[in-house]
């Protein structure tokens, strides 16, 4: 396989439906405020989901070209929160298809076997600042670990915007080189997106 391939992922481009089914993302975040609200719908065209590992000249990038999400998020009753996003890894790309064809291979992702990931929140709260923050846990290969999405979140009448990230640490999975000295260890998970009410 490709040394140097990079590692990750997570989360993509479907989302908010209402608040009994709403489908959002990652920013995964967008409202869903009331039992009467309108449904959102994520513009894919202008939605992100990219991964890190590394910094400056030498990190290596790549992003997922699609996830789903199923959210229940109202800003003034976070007790009843919920978010769990479904992210297709034979859909992360860095770019280079030899760098892919190992990124979905036996010591990387595994594609085969474990298809997806999965991001499950138990909690989510807003910060003194304004942010949020979306305790829960992350499953890759079986493997379900604690995660923290960190995100910011803005309405504007029939518009909203959510961008954010996660840290994860591909060792944790047991994904890809056991030395961090190709690719590092932690790894930025970070989403753009952007979601109107429907008609």
């Amino acid at each position: 396989m490709t040394r140097g391939v990079p590692t990750y992922w997570i989360v993509s481009k479907m989302f908010f439906r209402t608040l009994f089914t709403a489908i959002i993302t990652s920013g995964l975040l967008l409202p869903a405020a009331t039992a009467s609200a309108s449904p959102w719908t994520v513009k894919p065209e202008t939605s992100s989901l990219t991964f890190s590992a590394g910094k400056g000249g030498n990190a290596i990038r790549g992003s997922l070209g699609s996830f789903s999400a199923e959210v229940i998020l109202d800003p003034a009753n976070l007790a009843n929160a919920s978010i769990r996003v479904t992210i297709p890894l034979n859909d992360a790309t860095t770019g280079r298809a030899d760098n892919d064809k190992a990124l979905h291979g036996a010591e990387w992702f595994n594609t085969g076997q474990f298809p997806e990931a999965v991001y499950e929140s138990a909690s989510v709260a807003r910060l003194e600042d304004g942010t949020y923050s979306a305790e829960g846990s992350l499953t890759i290969k079986d493997i379900a670990l604690p995660a923290t999405l960190s995100f910011t979140l803005n309405v504007n009448d029939s518009d909203a915007h959510a961008e954010g990230q996660a840290q994860i640490n591909r060792k944790a999975y047991g994904i890809g080189f056991k030395d961090g000295s190709l690719v590092p260890f932690d790894v930025t998970v970070s989403f753009s997106l952007d979601a109107s009410k429907a008609d």
